[in-house]
């Protein structure tokens, strides 16, 4: 597992928003992982902000491997869906 995560995060391409960095390697199954530290906030809101971009991405792309780093400020979590579009709208 952990050797996935570091390649992924060496080897992959970087998205970067506001709100969270992405790190994504083309592959023929999907995995998705999340790094959130607890400066974002309590745990129930961290896990909030993983159900939406875990759904949301579930929708969107069926192949890949990705990883979601969460940044402080996606606390408000106002603009996400707008910054996930813009992402998913890039990779394609």
């Amino acid at each position: 597992m952990k050797k996935r995560i570091r390649k992924i995060l060496d080897e992959g391409s970087l998205y970067n928003t506001s709100l969270f960095r992405l790190y994504f390697i083309p592959s023929t199954d999907y995995k998705i992982g999340f790094i959130a530290k607890h400066t974002i906030g309590k745990p129930t809101k961290r896990n909030f902000i993983k159900r939406v971009i875990r759904e949301y991405w579930r929708k969107k792309f069926q192949k890949g491997n990705y990883m979601f780093v969460l940044k402080p400020t996606i606390i408000n979590t106002d603009g996400l869906t707008e910054a996930l579009k813009k992402v998913a709208e890039k990779i394609g």
